[in-house]
């Protein structure tokens, strides 16, 4: 009897893709029998592809075979701003979209309005880039800006004291760490000589203040 072999591998036309993919390659419906080879070592029907180039599949029937081919190119646009970022402060940072691809002209529209690579930011908030190649291909990403002020603190005025009658000095609670000038990491520190005494604050953000005290000694002042 005569059995007609139907084998009609379509993979389409060729295809033109933006930035990172991963698409099916279908060598379609199978009579019971089929075989197929891909060029990339599989055997499977439906391929998953995420690269460009040249990909053919071949089914064969009984004696009949038939190929078909499919040809992928593709531009990627390469962009990463970095992760968001606190400052103290004030905001003042460069950021870099990347230069074009090779072979390919890029337009860069920033949300401040700049159209060159790089951005010169001054405020907090979100801030974000779209970078286009000349094949029409594009990618955006956002950053956020935070910003707080370092914490302003107060050891005391300049004084004088006896000798041998320690003070206490202290910057306050609610802090993340301490450092005096000296190394200790006390919130409050006695002093009972003369000298200059500072210390370093660092709050939850990450911020610091410093605040300084001259002391002087007076062998003819009584206690209070």
């Amino acid at each position: 009897s005569l059995v007609l072999a139907k084998i009609t591998p379509n993979l389409g036309p060729d295809l033109f893709i933006c930035n990172e993919f991963s698409i099916p390659l279908d060598a379609g419906l199978l009579q019971t029998g089929s075989h197929i080879w891909w060029n990339i070592g599989s055997n499977d029907r439906i391929i998953y592809v995420s690269q460009p180039g040249k990909y053919w599949v071949t089914t064969k029937l009984a004696h009949c075979t038939k190929s078909d081919t499919i040809t992928i190119t593709n531009s990627t646009v390469v962009l990463n701003i970095g992760p968001d970022k606190h400052f103290c402060d004030s905001v003042r940072m460069h950021l870099d979209a990347g230069p074009p691809n090779a072979g390919t002209i890029t337009t860069y529209s920033w949300s401040n309005g700049e159209t060159t690579q790089q951005a010169f930011i001054k405020t907090p908030g979100k801030h974000w880039i779209t970078k286009t190649d000349n094949f029409g291909c594009r990618k955006s990403d956002t950053i956020l800006f935070f910003m707080t002020l370092s914490p302003t603190i107060d050891i005391g005025k300049d004084t004088t004291i006896c000798l041998r009658s320690p003070i206490p000095l202290t910057p306050g609670g609610g802090f993340n760490s301490y450092l005096w000038e000296n190394g200790l990491t006390d919130v409050i520190r006695y002093v009972e000589e003369a000298g200059t005494f500072f210390v370093t604050v660092t709050d939850e953000a990450g911020c610091s203040g410093t605040d300084t005290i001259a002391v002087k000694t007076d062998p003819n002042k009584l206690p209070n």
